[in-house]
């Protein structure tokens, strides 16, 4: 279930990109 964020974010980028009960997307290591 890739989305439009994912595509958008840096894969690349050491932060961890986690999906949240609520569908928002949250980056580890940037809080």
């Amino acid at each position: 279930m890739a989305s439009k964020e994912y595509s958008m974010l840096p894969l690349c980028s050491p932060s961890i990109v986690s999906h949240t009960s609520g569908g928002s997307i949250v980056l580890k290591g940037s809080s």
